[in-house]
Protein backbone atom coordinates (compact mmCIF):
# COMPACT_ATOMS: atom_id res chain seq x y z
CA UNK A 1 0.00 0.00 0.00
CA UNK A 2 2.64 2.51 1.27
CA UNK A 3 4.56 1.75 -2.69
CA UNK A 4 1.57 2.41 -4.58
CA UNK A 5 0.87 5.38 -2.78
CA UNK A 6 4.26 6.55 -3.57
CA UNK A 7 4.18 5.50 -7.28
CA UNK A 8 1.20 8.13 -7.46
CA UNK A 9 2.89 10.56 -5.92
CA UNK A 10 4.68 11.89 -8.96
CA UNK A 11 1.50 11.78 -11.35
CA UNK A 12 -0.89 13.54 -9.27
CA UNK A 13 2.21 15.93 -8.57
CA UNK A 14 2.44 16.57 -12.38
CA UNK A 15 -1.07 16.91 -12.99
CA UNK A 16 -0.82 19.95 -10.23
CA UNK A 17 1.63 21.45 -11.81
CA UNK A 18 0.14 21.36 -15.16
CA UNK A 19 -2.88 23.37 -13.73
CA UNK A 20 -1.10 25.81 -11.99
CA UNK A 21 1.18 26.64 -15.33
CA UNK A 22 -2.35 26.92 -17.09
CA UNK A 23 -3.96 28.90 -14.21
CA UNK A 24 -0.80 31.08 -14.67
CA UNK A 25 -0.72 31.45 -18.00
CA UNK A 26 -4.67 32.62 -18.08
CA UNK A 27 -4.01 35.09 -15.01
CA UNK A 28 -1.29 36.76 -18.09
CA UNK A 29 -3.58 37.03 -20.32
CA UNK A 30 -4.75 41.26 -20.38
CA UNK A 31 -8.73 40.81 -19.75
CA UNK A 32 -10.70 42.83 -22.55
CA UNK A 33 -7.63 42.78 -24.72
CA UNK A 34 -9.20 42.38 -28.53
CA UNK A 35 -8.73 39.00 -29.82
CA UNK A 36 -7.14 39.99 -33.67
CA UNK A 37 -9.38 38.97 -36.47
CA UNK A 38 -6.28 38.29 -38.82
CA UNK A 39 -3.01 36.20 -38.11
CA UNK A 40 -0.08 38.15 -38.67
CA UNK A 41 0.45 35.61 -41.70
CA UNK A 42 -2.80 36.22 -42.56
CA UNK A 43 -2.05 40.11 -42.78
CA UNK A 44 1.20 39.79 -44.62
CA UNK A 45 -0.57 37.46 -47.34
CA UNK A 46 -3.72 39.75 -47.76
CA UNK A 47 -1.72 42.95 -48.07
CA UNK A 48 1.63 42.61 -48.60
CA UNK A 49 1.62 39.28 -51.07
CA UNK A 50 0.50 39.40 -54.73
CA UNK A 51 -0.48 37.05 -57.72
CA UNK A 52 2.21 36.89 -60.24
CA UNK A 53 2.25 40.28 -62.25
CA UNK A 54 -0.07 41.92 -59.91
CA UNK A 55 0.32 44.33 -57.47
CA UNK A 56 -0.39 43.75 -53.99
CA UNK A 57 -3.12 45.45 -51.82
CA UNK A 58 -0.55 47.96 -50.08
CA UNK A 59 1.17 48.89 -53.62
CA UNK A 60 -2.56 49.25 -55.00
CA UNK A 61 -3.33 51.57 -51.95
CA UNK A 62 0.24 53.31 -51.93
CA UNK A 63 -0.06 54.01 -55.69
CA UNK A 64 -3.68 55.51 -55.56
CA UNK A 65 -5.80 53.12 -57.13
CA UNK A 66 -7.50 51.88 -54.76
CA UNK A 67 -11.43 51.72 -54.64
CA UNK A 68 -12.74 52.91 -51.06
CA UNK A 69 -13.30 49.54 -50.04
CA UNK A 70 -10.10 48.22 -50.75
CA UNK A 71 -8.53 51.36 -48.90
CA UNK A 72 -10.91 50.14 -46.08
CA UNK A 73 -10.32 45.97 -46.42
CA UNK A 74 -6.38 47.16 -46.01
CA UNK A 75 -6.91 48.91 -42.59
CA UNK A 76 -9.08 46.15 -41.49
CA UNK A 77 -5.71 43.75 -42.12
CA UNK A 78 -3.29 46.58 -40.26
CA UNK A 79 -6.10 46.64 -37.50
CA UNK A 80 -5.57 43.01 -37.11
CA UNK A 81 -1.64 43.38 -37.34
CA UNK A 82 -1.75 45.81 -34.21
CA UNK A 83 -3.92 43.51 -32.03
CA UNK A 84 -1.22 40.63 -32.69
CA UNK A 85 1.68 39.89 -30.57
CA UNK A 86 5.18 39.56 -31.83
CA UNK A 87 6.30 36.08 -32.33
CA UNK A 88 9.70 37.51 -31.38
CA UNK A 89 11.28 40.69 -29.24
CA UNK A 90 9.55 43.42 -27.39
CA UNK A 91 5.68 43.82 -27.76
CA UNK A 92 6.50 47.74 -27.00
CA UNK A 93 8.28 48.14 -29.91
CA UNK A 94 5.55 46.38 -32.33
CA UNK A 95 3.10 47.93 -30.92
CA UNK A 96 4.90 51.32 -31.50
CA UNK A 97 4.99 50.08 -35.24
CA UNK A 98 2.46 49.29 -35.94
CA UNK A 99 0.26 52.13 -34.41
CA UNK A 100 2.30 53.85 -37.24
CA UNK A 101 0.75 51.67 -39.62
CA UNK A 102 -2.80 51.77 -38.61
CA UNK A 103 -2.74 55.63 -38.18
CA UNK A 104 -0.98 56.32 -41.66
CA UNK A 105 -3.74 53.52 -43.20
CA UNK A 106 -6.78 55.68 -41.47
CA UNK A 107 -5.16 58.31 -43.36
CA UNK A 108 -5.64 57.29 -46.82
CA UNK A 109 -9.13 55.80 -45.55
CA UNK A 110 -10.14 59.75 -44.82
CA UNK A 111 -8.12 61.21 -47.63
CA UNK A 112 -5.55 63.53 -46.08
CA UNK A 113 -3.14 64.32 -48.04
CA UNK A 114 0.28 62.43 -48.08
CA UNK A 115 -1.33 59.97 -46.51
CA UNK A 116 0.13 57.20 -48.95
CA UNK A 117 3.82 58.06 -48.79
CA UNK A 118 3.33 58.18 -44.66
CA UNK A 119 1.94 54.22 -45.57
CA UNK A 120 4.96 53.66 -47.82
CA UNK A 121 7.01 54.75 -44.81
CA UNK A 122 5.06 53.36 -42.31
CA UNK A 123 4.99 49.78 -43.88
CA UNK A 124 8.75 49.60 -44.27
CA UNK A 125 9.28 45.40 -44.32
CA UNK A 126 12.84 44.97 -43.24
CA UNK A 127 12.47 47.48 -40.06
CA UNK A 128 9.29 45.35 -38.71
CA UNK A 129 10.81 41.83 -40.06
CA UNK A 130 14.88 42.61 -38.31
CA UNK A 131 13.21 42.97 -34.91
CA UNK A 132 10.09 41.03 -35.04
CA UNK A 133 9.87 38.24 -37.59
CA UNK A 134 11.30 35.08 -36.62
CA UNK A 135 13.91 33.20 -38.60
CA UNK A 136 13.02 30.73 -41.40
CA UNK A 137 13.36 27.09 -40.73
Amino acid sequence: MLKTMQLLRWPVAAAVSLILIDAVSRAAEVPGEPKPKHTIKEVMQGSHVAKEGEKSLRDIVIGGQATPEQKQQLLDLYISLAENKPPRGELAAFRDKTRLIVLAAAKVVVGREGAADELGKATNCAACHKDHKPPQQ
